[in-house]
């Protein structure tokens, strides 16, 4: 069998790029794979110095040109008719890829581009559309013709959590799975006892992420805690929005904790970073599953995470799971400070009793065996469906 996916970007850091490196690792070693991808940058030149034939040309997400400015309703309509056309010549291309490489399957890694499904439709092969966003309620994009895409002659599903299989109006139908992402190798989780004096955020650092809450709220329980050592390490990159950071600086500067705040940047070593943090903090306002929370769960640390979106169904499997709570949850910036409270105040035996039982709904749920067996196994039932 042939697969082809479909890369919506190449970043090295975001929670797509990082479950599809985990899935890619397992689906290679039974089947044959080809990479396609919008340029050839970051993950593209990971995957091609490790032999894996990729094949880039340029296109763009299939959404509607954001409008932040008078400078974007200005452009709207030269944007689209670009993107329109670049992801237009992108199909075309992409059916001949596919025709060279003989495919079987076309898998889009995200619900963002729709190149893929194009092609197939025109090949007459089935596609999947790994569906990571909810598009508006997290990232604040309209997605065109994701109905068809999802619903359509060809097409196949995979929705990273229940909710978004239910908001798409997925659920139950035979061309839909909902599968969770692959986070780790059972054997590489971990706990270490012995916490240093730090809370941790990691991820994009924009405010649809939350990180201006978790500053207004560790503000407020640094006055509360006035003699606490634990301090706040920021990991993710400004890049996209550097006026926020700013603007977070600002406000740290006069509330006279700016010593207490790192900001790391990205980091590699960020497993490492979550196993000694005192409790690792996932605030999205909305978001579609949070490979942070599994990501810190693995590697052994508290999680406090607003309890909406994936988190809240993380936090509810695993409640479900085991009987008992696997992380703090809060709603605002009040629960926030007083999670930062009781996180403080926690002895390490009731810390381990959170993140050993996190770790249980983590091995039932997220390790690469669950989820890349899930989608082989979807794979192999697509290509059943199709010859009946």
């Amino acid at each position: 069998m042939t697969i082809l996916y479909v890369l919506n970007e190449t970043t090295m850091y975001s929670g797509g790029t990082k479950s599809f490196l985990h899935l890619l690792h397992h689906v290679k070693k039974k089947h044959r794979v080809i990479i396609v991808s919008p340029n050839k940058e970051g993950v593209s030149d990971y995957l091609s110095n490790k032999g894996i034939k990729i094949y880039t040309f340029p296109y763009i997400y299939n959404i509607a040109p954001f409008l932040r400015s008078a400078k974007d309703y200005f452009l709207f309509l030269p944007r689209l008719i670009k993107r329109k056309l670049y992801n237009s010549i992108a199909s075309d291309h992409l059916v001949e890829v596919c025709k060279k490489e003989d495919v079987d399957i076309i898998h889009s890694n995200t619900s963002v581009t729709d190149i893929g499904y194009r092609a197939a439709r025109r090949l007459g092969i089935p596609h999947i559309m790994h569906i990571r966003e909810y598009g508006d309620k997290d990232h604040r994009m309209h997605i065109f013709n994701i109905n068809e895409q999802t619903k359509g002659p060809y097409a196949h599903t995979i929705c990273i959590t229940k909710d978004i299989s239910d908001y798409r109006g997925l659920t139950g139908l035979p061309t839909n799975r909902i599968i969770y992402n692959p986070v780790i190798d059972e054997n590489e989780i971990r706990y270490i006892r012995d916490k240093s004096p730090y809370f941790l955020y990691a991820g994009r650092l924009d405010p649809t992420k939350g990180i201006e809450d978790i500053i207004k709220a560790y503000i407020i329980y640094v006055k509360n805690e006035s003699n606490t050592t634990i301090d706040l390490m920021i990991a993710g990159s400004w890049d996209n929005n550097p006026e926020l950071k700013v603007k977070l600086e600002q406000i740290l500067s006069e509330a006279r904790v700016t010593d207490r705040v790192s900001f790391l940047g990205n980091v590699d070593n960020i497993g490492d970073i979550m196993a000694y943090a005192s409790a690792t903090i996932v605030p999205s306002k909305f978001e579609a599953f949070g490979r942070v929370f599994p990501e810190a769960v693995a590697n052994g640390s508290l999680v406090i995470g607003r309890d909406t979106g994936g988190t809240h169904e993380q936090f509810e499997n695993g409640l479900q799971l085991t009987g008992r709570e696997i992380g703090l949850r809060f709603n605002s910036i009040e629960d926030l400070v007083q999670c930062l409270h009781e996180a403080t105040r926690m002895d390490n035996d009731t810390r381990f009793k959170f993140v050993s039982s996190a770790q249980e709904a983590l091995r039932n749920l997220y390790t690469d065996k669950q989820s890349a067996g899930a989608v082989l196994t979807f794979y192999n039932q697509i290509l059943v469906d199709d010859k009946n």
